[in-house]
């Protein structure tokens, strides 16, 4: 795809998305591990830092936190490539034509 500029109305201005699974995929896990990273950390902190408590450096917290890193990175996968309608089957999706009469200011 074409990683230029394009105008699209006065003042903005976006690039167009690569949206390949793999780049969907890399996304996901960079929020997935960032997340996991994130809360596992400050809880690190919090636990064994401040309150000297060591079960955090257990294997079961640390399993924990994998298992819902993987799990958390599956589900962002499926719901990006979702939305991208790379997976799905659309049934969710409808295209209905509405009409509506603006109001109209009376001179």
């Amino acid at each position: 795809m074409n990683d230029t500029v394009i105008d699209k109305a006065a003042g903005f201005r976006t690039r167009p998305f690569s949206g390949s699974p793999k780049h969907y995929l890399s996304i996901a896990f960079a929020i997935g591990a960032g997340t996991h990273v994130w809360l596992y950390g400050g809880l690190f902190v919090i636990e064994y830092w401040w309150h000297g408590r060591d079960w955090i450096i257990g294997w079961k917290p640390i399993t924990f936190s994998l298992l819902s890193a993987a799990v958390l990175t599956r589900h962002t996968y499926q719901s990006i490539m979702g939305l991208d309608a790379h997976r799905g089957r659309g049934s969710r999706w409808q295209l209905t034509s509405r009409q509506i009469k603006l109001p109209e200011r009376k001179v």
